[in-house]
Protein backbone atom coordinates (compact mmCIF):
# COMPACT_ATOMS: atom_id res chain seq x y z
CA UNK A 1 0.00 0.00 0.00
CA UNK A 2 1.63 3.20 -0.88
CA UNK A 3 2.19 6.08 1.49
CA UNK A 4 -0.47 8.90 1.26
CA UNK A 5 0.83 12.23 1.85
CA UNK A 6 -2.72 13.94 2.38
CA UNK A 7 -4.98 13.88 5.68
CA UNK A 8 -8.42 12.54 4.81
CA UNK A 9 -7.35 10.68 1.88
CA UNK A 10 -9.44 7.67 0.51
CA UNK A 11 -7.47 4.08 1.14
CA UNK A 12 -8.13 0.99 -0.27
CA UNK A 13 -7.10 -2.79 0.93
CA UNK A 14 -7.25 -5.54 -1.61
CA UNK A 15 -6.49 -9.58 -1.34
CA UNK A 16 -3.44 -11.13 -2.61
CA UNK A 17 -2.91 -12.30 -6.08
CA UNK A 18 -5.43 -10.60 -7.95
CA UNK A 19 -4.60 -8.21 -10.69
CA UNK A 20 -7.56 -5.90 -13.08
CA UNK A 21 -6.35 -3.75 -15.10
CA UNK A 22 -8.53 -5.37 -17.86
CA UNK A 23 -11.00 -8.36 -16.59
CA UNK A 24 -10.26 -9.95 -12.88
CA UNK A 25 -7.34 -12.29 -13.10
CA UNK A 26 -5.69 -14.61 -10.27
CA UNK A 27 -2.55 -16.04 -9.47
CA UNK A 28 -1.72 -19.36 -10.33
CA UNK A 29 0.63 -21.78 -9.34
CA UNK A 30 3.64 -20.99 -6.68
CA UNK A 31 6.16 -18.33 -6.84
CA UNK A 32 9.86 -19.08 -8.77
CA UNK A 33 12.42 -17.46 -10.18
CA UNK A 34 12.56 -20.60 -12.59
CA UNK A 35 9.06 -19.65 -14.40
CA UNK A 36 7.50 -16.02 -14.71
CA UNK A 37 3.98 -15.54 -12.68
CA UNK A 38 0.72 -17.21 -14.09
CA UNK A 39 -2.38 -15.96 -14.70
CA UNK A 40 -6.13 -17.09 -14.97
CA UNK A 41 -9.38 -15.42 -15.42
CA UNK A 42 -11.68 -15.38 -12.47
CA UNK A 43 -14.69 -18.11 -12.99
CA UNK A 44 -17.74 -16.53 -13.24
CA UNK A 45 -20.31 -18.97 -13.64
CA UNK A 46 -21.57 -22.05 -12.40
CA UNK A 47 -22.03 -24.79 -15.69
CA UNK A 48 -23.67 -27.47 -13.88
CA UNK A 49 -27.12 -25.65 -14.60
CA UNK A 50 -28.80 -28.45 -12.85
CA UNK A 51 -27.90 -27.80 -9.23
CA UNK A 52 -30.43 -25.82 -7.89
CA UNK A 53 -31.58 -22.17 -7.91
CA UNK A 54 -29.73 -19.01 -9.77
CA UNK A 55 -29.22 -17.80 -6.05
CA UNK A 56 -27.46 -21.27 -5.29
CA UNK A 57 -25.34 -21.48 -8.31
CA UNK A 58 -24.12 -17.86 -7.45
CA UNK A 59 -23.34 -19.07 -3.85
CA UNK A 60 -21.50 -22.04 -5.19
CA UNK A 61 -18.90 -19.77 -7.24
CA UNK A 62 -18.35 -17.65 -4.72
CA UNK A 63 -16.90 -20.68 -3.34
CA UNK A 64 -14.85 -21.55 -6.25
CA UNK A 65 -14.04 -18.21 -6.15
CA UNK A 66 -12.53 -18.42 -2.96
CA UNK A 67 -10.84 -22.11 -3.41
CA UNK A 68 -8.68 -20.99 -6.51
CA UNK A 69 -7.38 -17.68 -5.03
CA UNK A 70 -6.08 -19.11 -1.92
CA UNK A 71 -4.82 -22.08 -3.36
CA UNK A 72 -3.92 -20.59 -6.60
CA UNK A 73 -5.35 -23.18 -8.28
CA UNK A 74 -7.12 -23.96 -11.40
CA UNK A 75 -10.80 -24.25 -11.12
CA UNK A 76 -11.22 -27.47 -12.72
CA UNK A 77 -9.31 -28.46 -9.18
CA UNK A 78 -12.89 -27.78 -7.61
CA UNK A 79 -15.75 -27.90 -9.90
CA UNK A 80 -16.48 -31.82 -9.52
CA UNK A 81 -16.16 -31.60 -5.89
CA UNK A 82 -18.53 -28.49 -5.21
CA UNK A 83 -22.33 -29.36 -4.25
CA UNK A 84 -24.98 -27.74 -2.69
CA UNK A 85 -23.88 -28.46 0.71
CA UNK A 86 -21.28 -26.30 1.05
CA UNK A 87 -24.06 -23.72 1.05
CA UNK A 88 -24.63 -24.61 4.64
CA UNK A 89 -22.76 -21.71 6.31
CA UNK A 90 -22.81 -23.79 9.88
CA UNK A 91 -20.39 -26.55 7.62
CA UNK A 92 -18.60 -24.17 5.30
CA UNK A 93 -15.52 -23.80 7.50
CA UNK A 94 -15.13 -27.24 8.57
CA UNK A 95 -15.00 -27.87 4.33
CA UNK A 96 -12.81 -25.33 3.32
CA UNK A 97 -10.08 -26.16 6.86
CA UNK A 98 -10.36 -29.54 4.71
CA UNK A 99 -9.95 -28.39 1.01
CA UNK A 100 -7.06 -25.66 2.09
CA UNK A 101 -4.50 -27.21 4.00
CA UNK A 102 -2.07 -24.38 5.71
CA UNK A 103 -4.91 -21.47 5.68
CA UNK A 104 -6.48 -20.44 8.40
CA UNK A 105 -10.26 -20.97 8.36
CA UNK A 106 -12.37 -18.97 10.83
CA UNK A 107 -16.22 -18.31 11.28
CA UNK A 108 -16.96 -14.78 12.54
CA UNK A 109 -20.48 -13.21 14.49
CA UNK A 110 -21.46 -10.31 13.04
CA UNK A 111 -23.37 -9.01 16.27
CA UNK A 112 -20.68 -6.01 17.33
CA UNK A 113 -17.93 -4.60 15.46
CA UNK A 114 -15.10 -6.69 15.79
CA UNK A 115 -16.08 -8.95 12.45
CA UNK A 116 -14.97 -5.48 10.36
CA UNK A 117 -11.56 -5.68 12.02
CA UNK A 118 -11.62 -9.31 11.07
CA UNK A 119 -11.96 -8.85 7.97
CA UNK A 120 -9.18 -5.80 8.49
CA UNK A 121 -7.04 -8.49 9.78
CA UNK A 122 -7.81 -11.11 7.06
CA UNK A 123 -7.12 -8.99 4.25
CA UNK A 124 -3.58 -7.90 6.02
CA UNK A 125 -2.70 -11.01 6.05
CA UNK A 126 -2.95 -12.04 2.60
CA UNK A 127 -6.09 -13.61 2.77
CA UNK A 128 -10.16 -13.21 1.67
CA UNK A 129 -13.26 -12.96 3.18
CA UNK A 130 -16.58 -14.82 2.42
CA UNK A 131 -19.87 -13.10 3.20
CA UNK A 132 -23.39 -14.65 3.33
CA UNK A 133 -26.05 -11.61 3.67
CA UNK A 134 -29.94 -11.63 2.69
CA UNK A 135 -31.66 -8.63 0.92
CA UNK A 136 -34.91 -6.81 2.57
CA UNK A 137 -37.85 -6.64 0.31
CA UNK A 138 -38.23 -2.87 -0.87
CA UNK A 139 -40.05 -0.39 1.58
CA UNK A 140 -39.46 -2.95 4.37
CA UNK A 141 -40.16 -1.32 7.83
CA UNK A 142 -39.30 -2.47 11.18
CA UNK A 143 -42.22 -0.48 12.09
CA UNK A 144 -44.86 -1.30 10.30
CA UNK A 145 -46.24 -5.00 10.16
CA UNK A 146 -49.04 -5.45 7.91
CA UNK A 147 -51.86 -7.96 9.13
CA UNK A 148 -51.18 -10.76 6.72
CA UNK A 149 -49.18 -13.91 6.39
CA UNK A 150 -45.53 -13.22 6.37
CA UNK A 151 -43.49 -13.54 3.02
CA UNK A 152 -40.99 -16.31 2.99
CA UNK A 153 -37.43 -15.51 3.85
CA UNK A 154 -35.45 -14.02 1.14
CA UNK A 155 -32.89 -16.12 0.16
CA UNK A 156 -29.15 -16.37 1.00
CA UNK A 157 -26.52 -14.69 -1.01
CA UNK A 158 -22.72 -15.54 -0.82
CA UNK A 159 -20.02 -12.57 -2.45
CA UNK A 160 -16.50 -13.05 -1.91
CA UNK A 161 -15.03 -9.95 0.19
CA UNK A 162 -11.61 -8.46 -2.02
CA UNK A 163 -11.50 -5.23 -0.44
CA UNK A 164 -11.78 -2.66 2.21
CA UNK A 165 -11.96 1.29 1.33
CA UNK A 166 -12.20 3.86 4.12
CA UNK A 167 -11.05 7.67 4.74
CA UNK A 168 -8.14 8.69 7.09
CA UNK A 169 -6.32 6.65 9.43
CA UNK A 170 -2.45 6.02 9.37
CA UNK A 171 -1.76 3.30 6.44
CA UNK A 172 -3.49 -0.03 6.37
CA UNK A 173 -3.56 0.15 10.23
CA UNK A 174 -6.79 -1.09 11.75
CA UNK A 175 -7.74 2.20 13.97
CA UNK A 176 -10.38 4.70 15.80
CA UNK A 177 -9.11 7.37 13.24
CA UNK A 178 -10.63 5.61 10.13
CA UNK A 179 -14.08 7.13 8.88
CA UNK A 180 -16.61 5.64 6.25
CA UNK A 181 -15.31 2.21 6.08
CA UNK A 182 -16.39 -0.16 3.89
CA UNK A 183 -16.32 -3.76 2.20
CA UNK A 184 -15.34 -4.09 -1.05
CA UNK A 185 -17.40 -7.20 -1.90
CA UNK A 186 -17.70 -9.38 -5.80
CA UNK A 187 -21.09 -10.73 -5.94
CA UNK A 188 -21.13 -13.71 -8.47
CA UNK A 189 -24.81 -12.69 -8.97
CA UNK A 190 -23.54 -9.33 -10.42
CA UNK A 191 -22.16 -8.12 -13.21
CA UNK A 192 -18.73 -7.69 -12.93
CA UNK A 193 -16.63 -4.29 -13.57
CA UNK A 194 -14.18 -4.03 -16.52
CA UNK A 195 -10.74 -3.09 -14.82
CA UNK A 196 -11.82 -3.39 -11.23
CA UNK A 197 -11.78 -5.81 -8.31
CA UNK A 198 -14.77 -5.91 -6.59
CA UNK A 199 -18.35 -4.79 -8.46
CA UNK A 200 -20.11 -4.18 -4.74
CA UNK A 201 -19.81 -1.42 -1.94
CA UNK A 202 -21.01 -2.61 1.57
CA UNK A 203 -20.52 0.67 4.05
CA UNK A 204 -20.53 -0.63 7.66
CA UNK A 205 -22.16 2.45 9.36
CA UNK A 206 -25.49 1.16 10.59
CA UNK A 207 -28.60 3.08 8.79
CA UNK A 208 -30.74 5.29 11.34
CA UNK A 209 -33.53 4.01 12.30
CA UNK A 210 -32.92 0.13 10.79
CA UNK A 211 -30.29 -1.68 13.17
CA UNK A 212 -27.98 -4.32 11.82
CA UNK A 213 -28.86 -3.53 8.22
CA UNK A 214 -26.36 -1.88 5.47
CA UNK A 215 -26.36 -0.69 2.31
CA UNK A 216 -25.08 -2.76 -0.26
CA UNK A 217 -24.19 -0.64 -3.64
CA UNK A 218 -23.57 -1.63 -7.03
CA UNK A 219 -20.97 0.15 -8.88
CA UNK A 220 -23.32 0.75 -11.44
CA UNK A 221 -25.79 2.78 -9.08
CA UNK A 222 -28.27 0.42 -7.75
CA UNK A 223 -28.68 0.02 -3.82
CA UNK A 224 -30.24 -2.23 -1.63
CA UNK A 225 -30.67 -2.64 1.96
CA UNK A 226 -29.04 -6.38 3.71
CA UNK A 227 -28.43 -7.87 6.92
CA UNK A 228 -25.11 -10.05 7.39
CA UNK A 229 -25.79 -13.26 8.65
CA UNK A 230 -22.16 -14.89 8.67
CA UNK A 231 -18.44 -13.89 8.09
CA UNK A 232 -15.92 -16.43 7.27
CA UNK A 233 -12.18 -15.70 6.67
CA UNK A 234 -9.36 -17.63 4.74
CA UNK A 235 -5.49 -16.57 5.46
CA UNK A 236 -2.55 -18.33 4.38
CA UNK A 237 -0.59 -19.70 7.24
CA UNK A 238 -1.47 -22.72 9.82
CA UNK A 239 -2.46 -21.73 12.96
Amino acid sequence: MAECPLLGCTWHLYAASLRWETRLLYRVGEDSPERPKRWRLLPLQWSRASEGTCIEAAGLVCILQALCIAKRSPEKRWRKSLDANWLNPEGLPGKLSAALANHRVRSHGVDGPDWARSVHEALRGGGLGLLRWTALPAGHSQHHRPARLPPPPPPAHWALVLGMEWVGGVGDVWGAAMERPALLLFDPATDPVWGCAHNAHLGLARLQGAAGTSLLRSLDGGSRRIVVSHLVTVVPGSC
